[in-house]
């Protein structure tokens, strides 16, 4: 679940409790296991982050030097696709291989 704040929790289904809870910008995941919550620091530092859907540990923190894109939105919805994620600029799209 995303907030306002900019706050993802996961949640245990049965009891209600919460799993972790971390701060990212627009997530998404593909709902299958071993889920990767994607999400863009639109907000901060322009890179793709991944998070363990199970944990909330970081699992892609942003790439290499080069990994920085430009034009980006908050609440931008990573896409994944054919091993890649994908996200759109006002300008171009970028697209990352991930572990």
């Amino acid at each position: 679940m995303a907030t306002e704040e900019n706050q993802v929790s996961a949640f245990d289904a049965a009891g209600g409790t919460v799993l972790w809870h971390r701060t990212v910008a627009a997530p998404t995941t593909d709902g299958r296991a071993e889920a990767i919550v994607w999400s863009v620091g639109a907000d901060g530092d322009n890179r793709l982050h991944g998070v363990d859907g199970d944990t909330g540990q970081p699992i892609f923190d942003g790439g290499g030097p080069g990994a920085t894109m430009a034009r980006i939105r908050r609440y931008q919805t990573p896409v994944a696709a054919k091993g890649r994620i994908f996200v759109a600029g006002d300008e171009r799209v970028y697209a990352f291989r991930v572990p």
